[in-house]
């Protein structure tokens, strides 16, 4: 499978079916990752971004521009209840990876 992130890389040691040795290497790894994608979009769009958030990077309000680089709970979400979120979702892309089918659309009505 696939280490998507270091939650599944540590899941995947404690399952005993990765090595606990080279689990830093991928965590480190996968944090630069992040960081370099992150970066690649900023480049890429500078200019939008600065143009929606008229100069200004800011985490909140009507131009917040935070959360193209990342997701935020809602103001009513619990960390217990977060946390549970992320591990139950984690487990269902682990073991039912069909549900991540591009095919799938949805709509809002």
């Amino acid at each position: 499978g696939a280490h998507l992130n270091p939650a599944v890389s540590l899941a995947f040691c404690l399952l005993g079916r990765f090595q606990w040795s080279k689990l830093p290497f991928y965590v480190l790894s996968q944090i630069i990752g992040a960081y370099l994608g992150a970066a690649t979009v900023f480049a890429q769009y500078y200019d939008a971004i600065m143009s929606y958030g008229g100069g200004n990077l800011t985490v909140t309000g009507p131009t917040a521009t935070a959360y193209i680089f990342a997701t935020y709970p809602a103001a009513y979400l619990t960390t217990a209840n977060g946390f549970v979120d992320q591990v139950s979702y984690t487990h269902c892309l682990k073991t039912h990876p069909s549900i991540c089918n591009t095919d799938c659309t949805f709509s809002i009505s």
